[in-house]
């Protein structure tokens, strides 16, 4: 299971590095971006045109995700699947995609954060790398089990 990952993250960085020179193809951070925060959460909701492609950054996070408005089609490494709205689902810390947007889809997601600085925000819930991302699963479990500690203690 861990060498497949590993084999789909290097397929998926392949492709992103093959899409970087397509005009129709883009980050997220390259279509519209409404910023909301509300008691320790950042919510991101994402506009993007329909016939398009997007490869998403490293999840640093397991969130909740929801497709508000369109028709998808995301590549994991368990294979393709095509989501309409309505429609909710959870993204695992280590995520990576390349999704199609069959329709205009509106795409917002929920990220546990205490910062309220868009980029910021971005850099705390995304990793650059893998490596980085091992780095950032190590740190929040160590603050949960620390959190822990000080509720058993209390």
């Amino acid at each position: 299971d861990a060498l497949r990952k590993q084999n789909f993250s290097r397929q998926i960085e392949a492709i992103e590095k093959k899409f970087a020179q397509q005009p129709e193809v883009k980050g997220p951070e390259e279509y519209p971006l409404k910023h909301e925060y509300a008691d320790g959460m950042y919510i991101r909701e994402l506009t993007v045109p329909a016939q398009t492609y997007t490869v998403t950054k490293i999840h640093a996070q397991t969130h909740p995700f929801f497709l508000l408005k369109g028709t998808m089609s995301i590549w994991t490494e368990d294979g393709v699947k095509t989501i309409s709205a309505p429609y909710h689902g959870i993204t695992k810390a280590g995520t990576k995609r390349v999704i199609f947007h069959h329709d205009e889809v509106i795409f917002c997601t929920v990220h546990r954060t205490n910062e309220t600085d868009p980029d910021k925000c971005v850099d705390e819930v995304t990793a650059k790398n893998f490596d980085e991302l091992d780095d950032k699963v190590t740190r929040d479990m160590l603050r949960d089990i620390k959190e822990l500690v000080i509720k058993l203690e209390a």
